[in-house]
């Protein structure tokens, strides 16, 4: 923990900026706002300037610390060990490093999504802007963990129990016209932390607050969900990953001595050693790197090893390299195996509850019910959960409510127990996961790829290999004149899941359910545009289809799962398919939704090739290879049943 000392010169360095933020931003519209109130305008301006200093004095201090799991979950100075890192919009070259408030950032954009997979440091990012914003005296900054939102609480709601003095409420409608003054930045954090359960009801407030205040500032940080899609006025932008130099500093900032720090470097800039370079772009692997080699010298090749050296660290000791170190006694009295399955079946049943913070009783009630999947195994779950705080410090307790000190950690021990405990339904489980939103349970899925690939490409490959086959043999059928068979066959696997839409310029802000009414054919359920570009200063074409499936997808492309193959892509439409398909979707005037009709204009022998170019040039290219999928489906319809397939492993013994 910070000393005092550390703790008081933090506030006494936020206070002049709270201050200067009261006078530029806040006292200006109080004054202007209290002038059409009957009453002491001045003690009402001043207590409210206070508690608002209060508020902001509070959230930079609370903000300045992280919760570092390779120091046992210690609150560390977020600015001792934050690595600027970089952002990136969409496939456009509009990027910005975040080593301070980024002033053209927010001049262009109001409204600004950062997204990225577990790990990439989202969290981070906002804290560092919230303080540099304080220091910047740019606005009025407001930090918000939308986890802590539900249907019974608003945003407006969070920011008056935020400058509410205990036993005092801040007046509602007094607080929304202050809002609507403008001049606040809203850092909006975890929106995928946000329960299932209230995610409608907060979805639909945050909408309705952020439309009604449209001269304030919005910045949110997701991992990619499909509901954010909803959220169609903010601009995506991605977390690009570390340069090597980048992790490298962000191990030294690990280490105090420099000594593991250094070997550490030393080691993974062997040449065999290439092929762990992709955990060195994710800071949250970087510091289970640095954490499992500080136990154990040794560089793990999977995730998942990974996970397993760092909880094995945990439940040891944090420091077993100096003399003395000794294994910490554990409240539950269960030993590293034991303790191992019991987090399994609790964070499996966590991940259902689809939320990483509880308070106590659910806590409880949640480890009373992993015990039922832990047999012959004895524990009190107030003993567990202390081990989880203390001993073995995978959880973070802030007030009353007790939260991973990492979700990823949930979702590695929770695809250990499909993978290991639960094989009978295994299978059923996978299927269910990319049934329901594989996005959201894309970090499991990963895990599950590399704990169980048997099992992962029976139940989620083998069926979309399948579905794929059916597809190349269902569409695209009939007669297409002088059109080249190989050009039918890109467009049969371009077409796989997803929606080519063409149409003029109005379609960029046009909704699913619009587009499908203008142009007479309907999208299916569930489908958002995933990818778009312009032709030229009036037409667009949008790939549309399931966000959840096209992070699917790209997880199996960044597996090299062999279900995909490479085709030649560039981010350049070919200039003469422009002018070849622009005069037709112009002369339409509305909204073409591409179909296999042999007729339609776009099928035309004439603009095929084009077509298919144009496609092409919208996204990344995870096409699907029809062979390699003609052949795991024959492998797996030509093999016999798993059981008869045993006879031969059962016989002799």
């Amino acid at each position: 923990m910070p000393d005092f000392e550390t703790v008081k010169s933090i506030a006494s360095v936020a206070t002049p900026f709270t201050n200067a933020i009261v006078e530029t931003w806040l006292k200006p519209a109080l004054i202007k706002l209290l002038a059409k109130y009957r009453t002491d305008r001045e003690l009402i301006q001043n207590s409210f300037a206070s508690k608002f200093q209060d508020y902001l004095d509070r959230a930079y201090e609370r903000h300045s610390y992280l919760n570092v799991l390779v120091f046992q979950n210690q609150r560390k100075l977020l600015e001792e060990l934050y690595i600027p890192m970089r952002i990136q919009r969409d496939r456009m070259r509009e990027a910005y490093l975040i080593d301070d408030y980024p002033p053209e950032l927010l001049e262009r954009h109001s409204r600004v999504l950062i997204r990225d997979t577990a790990g990439m440091g989202k969290s981070t990012m906002l804290k560092f802007l919230f303080l540099a914003t304080v220091r910047r005296n740019i606005g009025i900054p407001v930090f918000v963990e939308l986890r802590k939102l539900s249907s019974q609480v608003d945003l407006i709601e969070f920011v008056i129990t935020e400058l509410s003095p205990v036993g005092e409420t801040v007046d509602r409608n007094f607080v929304i016209e202050l809002l609507t003054r403008g001049h606040f930045i809203f850092f909006l954090d975890g929106y995928d932390e946000v329960p299932l359960a209230e995610r409608e009801p907060v979805t639909h407030s945050l909408q309705q607050f952020i439309a009604k205040l449209p001269d304030n500032f919005f910045v949110m940080a997701s991992r990619p969900e499909a509901a954010l899609a909803t959220f169609s006025d903010f601009v995506g932008f991605d977390v690009l990953p570390l340069l090597r130099e980048e992790a490298f500093a962000l191990i030294r900032k690990y280490d105090t001595s420099g000594e593991i720090s250094s070997r550490l470097i030393a080691a993974l800039q062997e040449p065999h050693l290439e092929s762990v370079s992709d955990f060195l772009e994710n800071p949250l692997l970087v510091s289970l790197l640095f954490k499992s080699y500080e136990y154990k010298p040794r560089i793990p090749f999977k995730k998942h090893i990974f996970y397993r050296q760092v909880f094995d660290a945990l439940f040891e000791t944090h420091d077993l390299t100096k003399p003395g170190a000794f294994i910490r006694e554990k409240h539950s009295g269960l030993d590293i195996e034991e303790f191992h399955r019991v987090l399994r079946s609790f964070s499996f049943l966590t991940v259902k509850l689809r939320k990483v913070a509880y308070s106590r009783d659910e806590i409880v009630r949640v480890l009373t019910e992993a015990a039922k999947y832990s047999q012959g195994i004895k524990f009190r779950s107030s003993d567990f959960l202390q081990d989880l705080l203390t001993t073995v410090p995978l959880f973070v307790r802030d007030g009353s409510e007790y939260r991973w000190s990492h979700k990823s950690l949930q979702e590695y021990f929770a695809a250990c127990f499909i993978c290991l405990d639960a094989k009978e339904r295994e299978g059923e489980i996978l299927r269910k996961m990319i049934s329901d939103d594989s996005g959201r349970y894309l970090t499991v899925l990963d895990l599950c790829y590399d704990l169980d690939f048997p099992s992962f490409r029976a139940n989620i490959i083998y069926p979309l290999a399948k579905q794929f086959v059916s597809h190349i043999n269902s569409v695209y059928c009939g007669e297409y004149g002088s059109v080249s068979y190989n050009a039918i066959a890109i467009r049969k696997t371009m077409t796989f899941h997803r929606s080519i839409v063409f149409g003029p310029h109005d379609i960029l802000k046009a909704s699913v359910e619009e587009i499908s009414s203008r142009s007479g054919v309907p999208l299916p359920p569930k489908y958002q545009p995933l990818y778009g570009s312009e032709l030229s200063k009036k037409v667009f074409v949008f790939s549309y289809g399931s966000h959840s499936e096209a992070e699917l997808f790209d997880l199996l492309r960044t597996k090299g799962n062999e279900i995909f193959c490479a085709y030649d892509w560039t981010s350049e439409e070919d200039v003469s398919a422009v002018m070849a398909v622009e005069p037709v979707v112009r002369g339409i005037g509305k909204p073409v939704l591409l179909t296999d009709d042999p007729i339609a204009p776009f099928n035309s022998p004439e603009l095929f090739s084009h077509v298919n170019t144009l496609i092409r040039g919208l996204d990344v290219g995870i096409w699907f290879d029809p062979l390699a999928c003609q052949n795991i489906v024959f492998e797996f319809e030509s093999e016999g049943s798993l059981e008869d397939s045993n006879i031969d492993l059962l016989s002799g013994l």
